[in-house]
């Protein structure tokens, strides 16, 4: 037992010698792969992306590497890298270097944030990507989204400089409201708290951002655009931001909605989302209190919408066409009229006289009613 007492601290010793773990310094420790490439001197930025460690090397404040990325030249190509489309689902390079280069930029490191929002040659070849016609290669979009919403985040001040510089970036923003990624970065941008708060709101405000959103909502668009818009316009509406909501409940705004969903070149889409709009911007109005007010007194987004009224009143009553199931011919009541039959009761929820009296005027409640029989379940 004593000689394996002996032997074991013995070993402790050996181990905790200053000879033995030079010796592991020295002679074994694994170099890594980017110290190799940066102590060659002559290297490209190609090379780093390529290891499999620079990710993990660069979130540990590696300094050598940090300073080469750094470089304004080296965020330049970084950039560029994201807007690169993959030529061939073959070849993992055309994924692999996109998909390093954006976690770099959106490391959150200091240093990479600060060199990349005041490269103004960089910030406009990432806004350049808005240039390209519709629809946006997917993956590109998500890179640009990611870094352009981390740059707003946490370089607020001098990112929103770099957007004002950028020419037409809001119509070109609009132009891909297909595109989810750009949607995104658009919501993240109209949402974002922070000191610049009022210069954001300011700037979208007269850059007329609410009109043109509107103006996307006509027939001619796809309908996934419609939904985009509807969701952004829902959004600023449950934002509550007062400079948005007043340009969007403005009469000029109104009448354009209301062009768009009862235009001639019908679409399904453009009633269903513009409907729901409308019924956020009731819903936000609801009192418990009733408002014994006149027509002249009534904000111009009811006025308006009353107006319409025999318009909404024809769709219920018109016919949507047949067609024949196991049970015989069937007439369904389509989502369309659903959601004119939720409008209506935003228009009952708003507790306004003058709202009131327009609906008795027009007999919605019995239509209502009549069309609530008319629901079936097949």
């Amino acid at each position: 037992i004593n000689a394996e007492y002996f032997f074991f601290f013995f070993f402790l010793l050996t181990l905790t010698s200053p000879l033995f773990m030079s010796f592991w310094s020295f002679g074994f420790q694994a170099t890594s792969p980017i110290e190799t490439i940066l102590d060659k001197g002559d290297f490209t930025l190609e090379e780093l992306l390529e290891e499999e460690e620079i990710l993990q090397e660069c979130k540990a404040q590696n300094t050598r590497l940090i300073e080469f990325l750094s470089k304004p030249e080296q965020i330049i190509k970084l950039v560029e890298s994201l807007l690169k489309e993959p030529e061939s689902v073959e070849v993992p390079k055309f994924y692999k270097i996109p998909y390093i280069s954006c976690e770099i930029l959106c490391s959150d490191v200091p240093e990479i944030l600060d060199a990349t929002v005041s490269n103004k040659e960089a910030i406009q070849k990432l806004f350049s990507i808005l240039h390209r016609a519709p629809p946006l290669n997917t993956l590109n979009a998500n890179y640009v989204s990611r870094v352009a919403s981390l740059l707003f985040e946490r370089r607020s001040s001098k990112f929103l400089e770099q957007m004002k510089n950028s020419k037409d970036l809001i119509p070109n923003i609009l132009k891909h409201l297909g595109s989810s990624a750009i949607v995104d970065f658009l919501l993240k941008t109209i949402k974002h708290e922070s000191t610049e708060s009022a210069n954001v709101i300011q700037w979208l405000c007269d850059e007329k951002l609410i009109q043109s959103l509107v103006n996307k909502l006509d027939p001619s668009m796809s309908n996934e655009v419609h939904e985009n818009v509807s969701q952004a316009l829902m959004d600023i509406i449950a934002s509550k931001n007062p400079q948005l909501i007043s340009q969007l409940e403005s009469e000029e705004t109104v009448n354009l909605l209301l062009k768009s969903m009862f235009s001639e070149n019908k679409g399904n889409s453009t009633l269903m989302q513009g409907l729901l709009v409308i019924i956020a911007q009731l819903l936000k109005r609801n009192s418990k209190k009733i408002f014994d007010g006149k027509q002249e007194d009534t904000p111009p987004l009811l006025r308006l919408v009353l107006e319409q009224l025999p318009k909404f009143i024809a769709i219920i009553k018109g016919h949507t066409g047949s067609f024949l199931t196991t049970f015989g011919k069937v007439e369904p009541f389509g989502f369309s009229r659903l959601k004119i039959l939720e409008f209506f009761q935003s228009l009952i929820e708003t507790n306004s006289k003058y709202v009131h009296d327009k609906l008795l005027e027009y007999d919605v409640l019995s239509l209502c009613l009549f069309s609530t029989v008319q629901i079936k379940i097949y």
